[in-house]
């Protein structure tokens, strides 16, 4: 997903949500959040199994 939103503003000129045009910095933004959000979900998973395996 990550890679794929790149390639969006890079090469096919993504937009923002009010419809402007993206940078790299938005780009940016993007991936942070997204590393953010599959880390703390992968922990939490993680957490789980170990309480459900005991």
């Amino acid at each position: 997903m990550i890679l794929a939103r790149y390639l969006d503003i890079r090469y096919f000129n993504g937009q923002t949500v009010d419809l402007k045009p993206a940078t790299l910095a938005d780009w940016r933004n993007y991936r942070k959040m997204m590393l953010g959000i599959s880390s703390i979900l992968w922990l939490g998973i993680e957490l789980l199994y170990l309480i459900m395996k005991k």
